[in-house]
């Protein structure tokens, strides 16, 4: 499938049979393993299933439109007023990211230029300083202020939404990042949706072993029976372990979710930063010795994007569990017990 439904995405490609074949194919792909595929029986299968299918009519869909595009620019001559109005849609991206590429690439050096006139520009008759060196260095010292700090997480952010992050500094976000945070992005809402559907679980089952115990003490009073005490007890303690339970579940939500949102925050500007000190030197990699160890089984590195995501994904458990754990033990009836006893 993946091979038939992108066998007309290259740049290269000029001739519109590759892209109507993956158009056709996407449209295969996506619709016949509903058709052949049977209803379930339950319906929490049935429920399961038509999300997988909305999931799936999306991406499918998605694809579809991306062989559509790639066929009608190769069909639209580039010589037409339709190119002009619809370029931004029918060039490839790889063709855009390379303009921006090279866009910031001229900026810096203009840059460069420039700042380098401005430091040894010469004022014969405001300066007090004789030579064109100390003159220089007067310069560079007035330029000081006009300095950015780059590299931060609002920056990294600003620049992105802002498109300036390609077009200005020349960073290139690769699909596979962008595609591994995408998915960090969506584990957030899935953590906080699965944390709601348990917590609300839990608590109903809490509810109803409270009512079981409540019905149990009017069984008592109705009996006049000695074991009317024990049983008010024992409901007061279900009540305080529900209550346990349902904060505990809710706190260890949160903070799951949290965890995996601002994991999910930090992982391009954390590239981004890291990109920025290998071209300055910050980090020293042509003179390290070690850049040849780094060089051995460079097909490794694919691993890191599936890390990224379980990652997050452990990362918000261990977060979850510990701090859930922690709630309960400070809320429990035994533990609150003790505390009002000492």
């Amino acid at each position: 499938y993946f091979s038939l439904a992108g066998i007309g995405n290259f740049v290269e490609c000029k001739n519109p049979i590759f892209p109507l074949i993956g158009m056709v194919f996407s449209l295969l792909g996506t619709l016949l393993p509903w058709w052949f595929l049977g209803k379930d029986t339950t319906a929490e299968q049935d429920a399961a299933q038509a999300f997988l299918e909305a999931v799936t009519y999306c991406l499918g869909g998605c694809t579809v439109l991306v062989n559509m595009s790639q066929f009608v620019s190769i069909l639209i001559p580039e010589t037409s007023c339709l190119w002009d109005r619809f370029k931004w849609i029918l060039v490839p991206g790889v063709i855009r990211i390379e303009s921006r590429i090279k866009n910031a690439s001229s900026s810096k050096i203009n840059k460069v230029v420039t700042n380098a006139l401005e430091v040894h520009r010469t004022k014969k008759q405001e300066s007090v300083v004789p030579t064109h060196f100390g003159q220089a260095l007067l310069n560079f010292a007035e330029m000081v202020p006009q300095r950015e700090r780059v590299g931060s997480f609002c920056w990294t952010w600003r620049m992105i939404l802002s498109r300036d992050m390609c077009r200005r500094e020349g960073i290139l976000l690769s699909g596979r990042l962008v595609s591994t945070n995408v998915a960090q992005f969506a584990l957030a809402p899935f953590i906080l949706i699965s944390g709601i559907i348990i917590t609300q679980s839990a608590s109903n089952e809490m509810e109803e072993i409270v009512q079981i115990v409540s019905n149990a003490e009017d069984f008592l009073n109705d009996t006049s029976l000695s074991l009317v005490g024990k049983a008010s007890s024992l409901e007061r303690y279900t009540q305080s372990v529900e209550f346990a339970v349902t904060a505990a579940l809710a706190t260890a939500t949160t903070i799951a979710f949290i965890t995996a949102l601002a994991i999910a925050l930090m992982v391009i500007p954390s590239w981004a930063t890291i990109a920025l000190q290998f071209r300055s030197g910050v980090i020293p990699f042509v003179d390290d010795p070690q850049v040849k160890m780094l060089r051995i089984a460079p097909d490794q590195t694919a691993y890191l994007k599936g890390c990224q995501y379980w990652a997050a994904l452990f990362a918000s458990i261990g977060m979850a569990l510990l701090t859930g754990v922690i709630v309960f033990v400070f809320l429990s009836p035994v533990r609150l017990q003790y505390c009002l006893s000492t």
